[in-house]
């Protein structure tokens, strides 16, 4: 018996994909009445990102520091404002959540007491 191609029946018997037309317009959504504290907070903590040099999501240098606990390191960056408490990693995680994460202490007392809660 010959072999059936694999490609060749591949979706047989499954229903054809059919266009859909809206037959309405969308609703509208309603306009926002004005920002809340969260959202304010937010833009002025990433208007201060932005202000700085350093990049939203830090460099490798800067990952690398607080993963081997390179304190002096992370002072340099701090100082040379590429290091900030707002950069995150490509999962969302803070360097004083990799230096906590980690088990370096002073880079996270470095950091809060650089960058505390609250501040830009």
């Amino acid at each position: 018996a010959a072999l059936e191609d694999p490609m060749m029946t591949f979706g047989q018997g499954l229903p054809r994909p059919t266009a859909v037309t809206p037959t309405a317009a969308p609703a509208a959504v309603p306009a926002m009445v004005g920002p809340g504290p969260v959202a304010k907070a937010a833009e002025a903590a990433y208007a201060a990102v932005r202000k700085s040099r350093a990049p939203a999501v830090g460099t490798p240098e800067l990952w690398h520091a607080v993963h081997v606990g390179d304190e002096i390191t992370i002072a340099r960056l701090i100082h040379q404002q590429l290091c900030n408490g707002l950069q995150r990693d490509a999962s969302g995680h803070s360097v004083l959540w990799h230096a906590i994460a980690f088990g370096h202490g002073g880079i996270a007392k470095r950091m809060l007491e650089r960058f505390p809660v609250g501040s830009e």
